[in-house]
């Protein structure tokens, strides 16, 4: 009987054999090479050192995202995807107490500690042959980088999936250790600010792409973020001083800083939380930002300058958090063709619509006489009644919209 290979203990079928190969070739197209250790996934692996690295690593984590939580389930897809190592507690043992009470409650124990330890074996298998698939997948370059790294040891050794995927993304996103440390900075910086979306780029992968690289930016540059916008309010650094002298000192910054952590007053921690907390909005807003700052200026330049139109006129609309970003992107993406079609004077939809509908296409053919053109006193009516772009507020939000 052939040895299951998809982690779950058992034996597979014939049937079951077939249909996963059908979906491991959902991800390599008919002429395309195999570069990896796994013939589903093509030409997809991790680089180093490469122009497209970044892009590499992040379309073959998403391959092999999908194939995993076809093949090894939730636990897996959270593990690879999200970095969330699943813990498993085993029942506690009954007490004597318990077993007085109830005759069987050592039997339902033994059931369930029995049960714990079956799905932990089949985790742990499972998490195993999802580490050799990632390093599979791994050019010769990057393996050889891997066993350079003094962790990596460590991580092969433990089948450690969140270890291996996070020296991935730092090695295709970082030069630190391979360079000289400023420049390797630099050059981390540079990726993130030159991450721009593409034309045909979905929101989501953009998405997907710039967090990546920023959280590599953060981890190598450690926090990221402009530090006048986290200078201490006034009234927090008075409270702060009322607070030491009520506690037996003079209330001075020299007086606190010479004092021993043992005798700081609560108030100085709920102030160093605050100030964590304000740098890590501050982060996020900086992020946030330069994402905003970067998609695609051919679908959301109408959208960027009406957010800097209604900042002028005192009011801040722009997101200060990625997520919040990602949404605003999401239900503005045609404003720019709005903005297009007003300015080209076509109308609203309906209008435009009618007009492909009487001519056939987008022009009349040659030697024709165009069904809806206007007389010159039509065309002054139609110039008052289209909307101007910055003709008032009301209309801004509402293309916003």
């Amino acid at each position: 009987m052939a040895e299951d290979t998809s982690g779950h203990g058992g034996t597979s079928k014939p049937s079951d054999r077939s249909t996963r190969k059908s979906k491991d070739k959902k991800h390599k197209s008919k002429d395309e090479p195999v570069l990896g250790a796994m013939e589903a996934f093509g030409s997809l692996i991790y680089k180093v050192n490469s122009k497209d690295a970044a892009e590499m690593y992040q379309k073959t984590t998403e391959a092999i995202v999908d194939y995993v939580t076809t093949n090894y389930g939730k636990d897996m897809l959270n593990l690879v995807k999200y970095g969330e190592d699943r813990d498993f507690i085993p029942p506690p043992l009954p007490s004597e107490a318990d077993r007085k009470k109830d005759k069987l409650f050592e039997v339902k124990w033994k059931a369930e500690y029995d049960e714990y330890i079956k799905d932990k074996k089949l985790y742990d298998l499972n998490k195993t042959q999802v580490f050799g698939i990632i390093k599979g997948q791994c050019s010769k370059m990057v393996r050889d980088e891997l066993e350079k790294d003094a962790r990596f040891k460590k991580i092969e050794m433990d089948s450690d999936v969140v270890g291996l995927v996070e020296i991935l993304r730092e090695m295709v996103h970082s030069n630190v250790g391979r360079k000289e440390p400023n420049w390797a900075l630099v050059e981390v910086l540079k990726q993130v600010l030159s991450l721009h979306q593409q034309k045909n780029d979905s929101i989501t992968h953009y998405y997907q792409r710039f967090s990546s690289a920023a959280q590599v930016l953060t981890t190598q540059w450690g926090p990221f973020y402009p530090p006048s916008q986290v200078e201490e309010i006034p009234e927090r650094q008075s409270a702060a001083r009322s607070a030491r002298a009520a506690a037996g000192g003079d209330g001075s910054d020299e007086e606190e800083s010479r004092s021993r952590p043992s005798t700081r007053t609560a108030t100085d921690r709920q102030l160093a939380k605050a100030r964590e907390e304000t740098i890590q909005a501050a982060q996020e807003a900086m992020l946030t930002a330069i994402f905003l700052h970067n998609a695609d200026k051919s679908r959301f330049s109408g959208l960027k300058e009406r957010l800097n139109n209604d900042y002028l006129a005192g009011t801040d609309k722009y997101p200060k958090t990625l997520k919040d970003a990602t949404t605003l992107l999401n239900y503005n993406q045609d404003s720019q063709v709005r903005s297009s079609k007003y300015k080209q004077g076509w109308g609203n939809d309906e209008e435009r619509a009618t007009s492909f509908a009487q001519t056939g296409k987008g022009k009349p053919k040659k030697g024709a006489r165009s069904s809806n053109k206007t007389t010159n006193e039509d065309e002054e009516e139609h110039t008052r009644s289209t909307p101007r772009r910055g003709s008032s507020r009301s209309q801004a939000e509402g293309w916003a919209s």
